[in-house]
């Protein structure tokens, strides 16, 4: 009896345990993690859709940076990512994946294969860098499952 009910339990808790870390990736979580200020810059446009959340920055300068967090659970993120990216290098405190594109500079990551986070559009790598110290990414992390 107290093996069958052991069994029970060992199959109860991680399916519940899943349950709630599904039940905290809502996009409304996502979006409660997009920053005020990325840099000391505030957000214009902030979007929440179903499974990801969009929000935008505007630099001096005229440029545009777009923040994205979505929930890529399932969907093999973290495999592909490693497949494409250019480079990777450790940026505010997560491997990050660097990609150059059109005269503007993205960073990527994937947290757990459940969380992708997304910074585009930074003039050069130097700026991405320093806004994506301001990335709540260890938050991001946990909601994501990595401990």
């Amino acid at each position: 009896m107290l093996v069958v009910l052991a069994l029970a339990w060992a199959s109860i808790v991680p399916s519940a345990l899943v349950m709630a870390q599904e039940a905290a990736l809502t996009a409304d979580a996502l979006a409660a993690h997009i920053p005020a200020t990325l840099g000391g810059v505030a957000h214009g446009d902030r979007n929440v859709y179903s499974n990801f959340v969009t929000a935008t920055y505007y630099l001096a300068d005229g440029t545009i940076l777009a923040l994205q967090f979505h929930d890529v659970r399932g969907a093999g993120s973290e495999a592909y990512q490693r497949s494409v990216c250019p480079r990777f290098a450790r940026i505010a405190g997560y491997e990050a994946c660097v990609t150059p594109r059109s005269g503007a500079v993205y960073l990527s990551w994937v947290l757990a294969d459940t969380v992708q986070v997304i910074l585009g559009g930074a003039p050069d790598e130097a700026t991405a860098t320093r806004l994506a110290a301001s990335l709540p990414l260890a938050a991001l992390a946990r909601l994501a499952g990595v401990r």
